[in-house]
């Protein structure tokens, strides 16, 4: 193996291996998009063992990176494809039921998933199989599929959590409730595999719905596997009022953490929760907000609107840090990055409990322009969180952001060095992929930069900051073209943010395309005004496009904006009044 193929690893699986680096790199994309919360919705992980040929390998890779960037069609066509090479591997079949279901044809998918489980035995195909089939309202087939499928794994949890399921939406509430009853012993218990935190949320669900005491452990279980989570309490408080234990669910909803009894306000939200448990009426809120968060492009007045209490508990100080976290990750992807830091920077300063409030303190920062104090931040998280990926990453944004190309070296080696200790195959951060891919093209590692761009592309390539980001590295390695098109992609997002539309402006001048860079980064000033960065860029625009009267006038507005920052001094000296 030469230097050049040892080096062809992505970041997070860069492990010691025998096999040839074109194999590990396939096996690392597939297994990281089939991880990812948006590939396959409630399919787990096929056995990826029985794709023997490699080819075949490629060609599904292929197909879930199509899939991933919204290319229905494309992926199909892969799909379909590796099934013609293999015509009888369920897990080809698997894999291009769901994709069928993606373009409508639920009739096709189940049919693939029938296909698939009647060759593998899997449960897992016979969940597939009982999804779509509900999807068409063929209820009492996707009982009879999940009946079979239980005959032979009579301890496969999320077989009876389904069966459950499908039961109470028959009509058959008894048969429901026997199986909320058996599938919370084998949570409890010996279940294989072990049940999850989305069997225990659907389990607590059916048994509120058909008001069934029945889930009541596996609700007390949900608590203690994520004692922090209010929706976890908060459903577990939902179950009882729905089996008429009133007086216990306002106990559940006086241990929710976020509320702090030595605030006022926090007996006044008390109070409110309270009255919502006698109407039954719960604020799933943060549920919400976590799922619109996932979902690629981000639905922003969507996502403000359901974040809007939230946001409002976290700025009247009654929110628990976790809470506020979440207020300021909603803030951060809509555009409000100064509204986000003066919620990060208090809390900061009491609570250093956590690497994702440093790494999005260090994002708002930068957003904002205050450069100084995003890398404080960046010094004090990593010696809380000296492994911590996602914050290690944030700090690597800002040293490719200040041309730090020793910073931008070491915390790449450090990034690496993080994912070498972390669990194997876990699934891969794209954010994380395509800063480091970024990384690598800046500092000429060519190779390993094409492999985490096509990573980070399989895993979340709906995400405008991977594409933007992935355009810059594309343009870093040479390829206009590609860089080109995945920034059209970014910006034709509705209202892309400011670190797209700086990023876009910086591929733009770098292309030579001044006005177009200007108009962009016109648009960041607008939604920044408080970012020296982005006045400073739209200054470098408009002299490239012979403006310098308005040049210096953006400079001037920076250097107010970051008075010590010797080089916007020189920019200013340097152009007439």
């Amino acid at each position: 193996m030469n230097a050049a193929e040892s080096r062809r690893g992505a970041i997070i699986l860069r492990r010691p291996t025998v096999i040839h680096s074109f194999t590990m790199v396939l096996f690392a994309t597939v297994i990281s998009v089939l991880c990812s919360p948006n590939a396959f919705g409630q399919i787990d992980r096929p056995t990826l063992d029985q794709i023997e040929d490699p080819t075949v390998r490629a060609i599904v890779v292929r197909g879930m990176t199509a899939r991933q960037t919204g290319q229905s069609n494309e992926a199909l066509q892969f799909l379909e494809s590796a099934l013609q090479m293999r015509p009888n591997d369920a897990v080809v079949m698997s894999l291009l039921a769901r994709i069928r279901a993606d373009t409508g044809d639920l009739e096709g998918a189940a049919y693939l998933a029938r296909e698939a489980f009647a060759r593998s035995g899997n449960p897992r195909d016979a969940l597939q199989l009982s999804e779509f089939l509900v999807r068409q309202g063929r209820l009492s087939e996707a009982l009879d599929a999940l009946d079979a499928a239980l005959l032979d794994h009579p301890t496969y949890t999320s077989l009876l959590v389904e069966r459950a399921e499908v039961r109470r939406d028959s009509g058959d509430r008894e048969g429901a409730e026997k199986d909320v009853e058996a599938a919370t012993t084998l949570a409890l218990g010996d279940g294989q595999p072990p049940a999850g935190i989305r069997d225990l949320d659907t389990i607590v669900s059916v048994a509120e719905s058909i008001g069934s005491p029945a889930g009541l452990e596996a609700a007390r279980k949900r608590v203690s596997m994520d004692p922090g989570s209010v929706a976890a309490r908060v459903s577990l408080a939902s179950l009882l009022i729905a089996i008429g234990d009133t007086a216990s669910a306002r106990q559940t909803l006086d241990q929710i953490p976020y509320l702090d009894p030595m605030d006022s306000a926090a007996g006044t939200l008390r109070s409110q929760l309270a009255v919502r448990a006698e109407s039954t009426n719960f604020d799933g809120d943060n549920e919400t907000v976590r799922s619109l968060l996932s979902k690629f492009p981000i639905d922003r007045p969507r996502l403000l609107a359901a974040a809007a209490g939230l946001i409002e508990r976290a700025e009247n100080g009654s929110a628990a840090p976790a809470e506020t976290d979440l207020a300021a990750h909603v803030l951060l992807r809509t555009n409000r990055a100064a509204d986000a830091l003066a919620l990060l920077e208090p809390l900061l300063e009491r609570d250093v409990s956590s690497p994702e409030r440093f790494g999005m303190t260090v994002e708002a920062q930068r957003r904002a322009g205050t450069l100084t104090a995003a890398r404080i931040a960046c010094s004090d998280g990593q010696l809380f969180f000296q492994d911590n990926i996602r914050l290690l990453a944030e700090c690597m944004q800002l040293s490719l952001h200040e041309v730090d190309e020793a910073g931008a070296r070491d915390l790449l080696l450090r990034v690496r060095r993080a994912a070498d200790i972390s669990p194997p195959l876990e699934p891969v951060d794209a954010r994380v992929e395509v800063l480091a891919a970024e990384t690598m093209a800046w500092l000429h590692d060519d190779v390993s930069a094409q492999t985490s761009i096509e990573l980070a592309l399989a895993i979340n390539g709906l995400d405008p900051f991977v594409q933007i980001h992935a355009a810059s590295a594309y343009l870093k390695l040479g390829d206009r073209e590609r860089a080109d098109n995945l920034m059209t992609k970014a910006l034709a997002t509705a209202d892309p943010d400011d670190d797209v539309l700086r990023t876009a402006g910086r591929i733009r001048m770098a292309l030579g395309q001044f006005k177009s860079a200007e108009e962009l980064l016109s648009r960041a000033t607008t939604q920044t005004p408080d970012s020296s960065i982005a006045f400073e860029l739209l200054g470098d625009a408009t002299l490239g496009a012979t403006a310098p009267v308005e040049a210096r006038k953006a400079y001037e507005r920076a250097l107010e904006l970051d008075p010590t920052n010797p080089t916007l001094k020189s920019k200013v000296d340097g152009l007439p009044n």
